[in-house]
């Protein structure tokens, strides 16, 4: 997709990015609940705060995506995603499990990749993820983990091609980690 434009996240973003999650996640395997979302009310506070960082995907393209609009003249957000401080993250009440290494320092928590369910497929993702990956770079990150569930097999595979590793397989969970060039 040539049209899209990654960027930071803005105050007036917060509705489409609850609608892209809540989309993304409600088409996926996992047993949701829309309450899981709560914390995208406060990405400033969650993802900026602490140091991390906060991207939304925007294609100007029609169609089933632009249910994350609320104007028809706005671009469509088709994706959102963002990282924090794997030291911010244990010190918060985010579950993080305790066998993740000590030293986390370098270390940031990739969260909330969701692609628009129409989009999935299309490299929107991708080029998210690498856009995510390229910023943690830049702000001194080393090490990146990420988790998703055993029952999202397509969440999984994505992560997988991506260079992703799998930390551990617990409680319908499953852990990667990478090292960040």
């Amino acid at each position: 997709m040539d049209d899209l434009v990654i960027r930071r996240f803005v105050a007036p973003d917060t509705d489409p990015v609850w609608r892209v999650h809540d989309r993304a996640l409600r088409a996926s395997a996992m047993d949701y609940d829309p309450a899981y979302n709560r914390y995208l009310r406060h990405v400033e506070r969650e993802f900026f705060e602490p140091g991390g960082w906060f991207s939304v995907v925007e294609t100007g393209e029609h169609g089933a995506a632009t249910t994350t609009r609320d104007h028809a003249d706005e671009p469509a957000v088709v994706a959102i995603g963002g990282f924090q401080p794997l030291a911010y993250v244990r010190d918060d009440t985010v579950n993080v499990p305790s066998w993740l290494p000590a030293a986390v320092v370098g270390t940031c928590r990739i969260r909330s990749v969701a692609v628009a369910p129409d989009l999935q497929g299309e490299g929107v993702g991708t080029a998210l993820l690498d856009r995510l990956a390229a910023r943690a770079t830049e702000r001194g990150f080393t090490y990146a983990v990420l988790q998703t569930y055993t029952s999202m097999e397509q969440a999984c595979r994505f992560y997988e091609r991506r260079g992703y590793t799998t930390l551990a397989d617990r409680d319908g969970e499953r852990w990667y980690g990478k090292r960040l060039d």
